[in-house]
């Protein structure tokens, strides 16, 4: 973790930065992120002269492995990905799968032979992977499918210089046993006021669990809605409020299923969770709640990119497009736990799922507001970052 968060000081050269969270009401506005004045434009790597797609179809015998993370993900993409676009192109589809160790895979192998011709990252590790150029830019103009999702969800610098396809995933939620504790946590410093005795669980990675000790600090001081921007404006306070109150956390949670198998189980009463987990346990009557404390809302942000030196550009162009494409969206949103970026999509999906529309934005007014985690911020103090959260918060966890 340590050399994965250092690695983000590339971005300060890059000048491949996302969207941030941004401070308001329960969907607060998307805020943009460019370079900081008299930052270098030049990724370590010469970037890749941008690539062009022909329409799908005409791939008969061609093959492609999407790298999409593990679980759910997974599962959608096998059940409906690789038939869809199978049908569509003709290639031979294949979905490998990995969490945190899917970029080291990548950078493992040799420059000239890629795994994989299309990867699902994040902004911790795929914007990076950006700057190190282990991605290379295409013209986005061939993703003519994107042009039906939320604006929002494009404003971004890695989709406007070509590197990603962008999309939200879920928003950090304070997630409840209501048979520990029948009254659901409503806010984050309620944790730390009234603290479970059968404990209290976090992410363990801190682009989502040092927003959460931000927001219980913000809570505390009368102003829910400072926490984004203390983390700019106090890190090292943000730092040492997540160090002294480090011990109200018995069990940091490695994958979404972790979390909810323990929330589910009783091992612990509360804590963080993508707020996606929580919508097959409610479905299945089990004794979770899940609620997004006002002022406190921070979208995970995801993107498809594509390696250097893949077997066939245009396919892998042709893949990120049907990723955009109605149809495939319609399929991940049907699933009941998976986002829309197309707004008509998300509100057809809101309209006959109540619990889905609670986790997901599904009106024009809610994505206009969608904010995601400060990216920014933890690309420019990730070595402070990774000190601090691996000696001090984690410790010998």
């Amino acid at each position: 973790m340590p050399d994965r968060l250092t690695r983000r000081r590339l971005l300060r050269q890059s000048g491949i930065l996302a969207g941030a969270l941004g401070a308001g009401p329960l969907l607060a506005a998307c805020a943009r992120v460019e370079p900081e004045a008299g930052a270098g434009a030049t990724a370590t790597a010469a970037p890749t002269p941008p690539a062009t797609a022909s329409p799908p179809g005409g791939f008969e015998g061609e093959a492609i492995t999407l790298l999409v993370y593990s679980g759910l993900t997974e599962e959608l993409y096998k059940q409906h990905f690789v038939p869809q676009f199978q049908a569509a192109t003709g290639a031979t589809a294949t979905i490998d799968s990995a969490w945190t160790e899917g970029i080291a895979r990548l950078e493992a192998a040799p420059e000239e032979d890629p795994p994989f011709d299309l990867v699902l990252t994040d902004p911790t590790q795929g914007l990076p992977a950006i700057a190190a150029g282990l991605f290379q830019q295409f013209d986005t103009g061939r993703i003519a499918n994107a042009a039906a999702f939320a604006p929002q969800l494009l404003d971004t610098t890695v989709w406007e210089e070509g590197y990603g396809l962008p999309f939200h995933s879920s928003s950090m939620t304070l997630a409840t046993n209501t048979e520990l504790h029948p009254e659901p946590y409503r806010t984050w410093a309620e944790l730390l006021s009234e603290p479970p005795p059968q404990g209290v669980m976090l992410y363990t990675l801190p682009y989502m669990s040092l927003s959460t000790f931000a927001a219980m600090r913000a809570e505390q001081e009368g102003d829910p809605a400072a926490g984004a921007q203390m983390l700019r404006d106090d890190l090292d306070g943000v730092l040492a409020f997540a160090v002294e109150h480090r011990d109200l956390v018995t069990y940091f949670w490695p994958s979404t299923t972790d979390g909810v198998n323990a929330l589910v189980q009783g091992n612990v009463a509360a804590g963080n969770i993508h707020g996606n987990g929580l919508l097959a346990p409610i479905r299945d009557g089990r004794p979770v709640a899940g609620v997004v404390p006002p002022g406190t809302a921070a979208y995970a942000q995801l993107f498809f990119a594509v390696p250097r030196d893949v077997r066939n550009v245009d396919l892998s162009l042709a893949a990120m497009d049907h990723v955009a494409s109605r149809e495939f969206q319609e399929a991940l949103a049907s699933s009941g736990e998976y986002a829309a970026a197309i707004p008509e999509v998300a509100a057809a999906q809101a309209a006959r799922d109540e619990a889905w529309a609670q986790a997901f934005p599904s009106t024009a007014e809610e994505f206009a507001a969608l904010t995601y985690y400060p990216y920014d911020v933890y690309a420019e103090h990730a070595d402070r970052i990774a000190e601090v959260w691996d000696r001090e918060v984690l410790r010998s966890v």
